[in-house]
């Protein structure tokens, strides 16, 4: 049974707030679809940038480490940071590696429908 049926009539609230909430869709949807083109990837590039800073920065501790020697000549400390250094340079690729995993979905995410 509708509203006709019961002489009720009908009050026009609920279509004039489905008319009005297909006319605002399109445009808000348009808006951000043209914002998150462009905020996503250089977001993407922020990401990137400063992870691969901070992988340089780690790489360059890693190297300075692994540059200590003793004064008394080949000890076993110097073995151990010349390790240190090689698990830090690991780190740094572990670092730009996550950077570029982050960007490309930032990117993604921008580029989505």
């Amino acid at each position: 049974m509708s509203d006709n049926d019961l002489g009720l009539g009908s009050t026009g609230y609920s279509d004039n707030n489905s008319q009005m909430q297909s006319s605002n869709s399109p445009n808000t949807g348009s808006t951000w679809d043209t914002i998150k083109v462009f905020i996503f990837p250089i977001l993407g590039i922020v990401v990137l940038v400063m992870c691969f800073m901070a992988a340089n920065s780690i790489s360059n501790g890693g190297a300075q480490i692994m540059r200590i020697t003793s004064q008394g000549g080949r000890t076993l400390e110097e073995a151990y940071y010349r390790q240190l250094g090689g698990i830090y340079s690991g780190y740094a690729n572990v670092v730009r590696a996550i950077g570029i995993s982050l960007a490309s979905f930032l990117v993604w995410l921008g580029l989505k429908k």
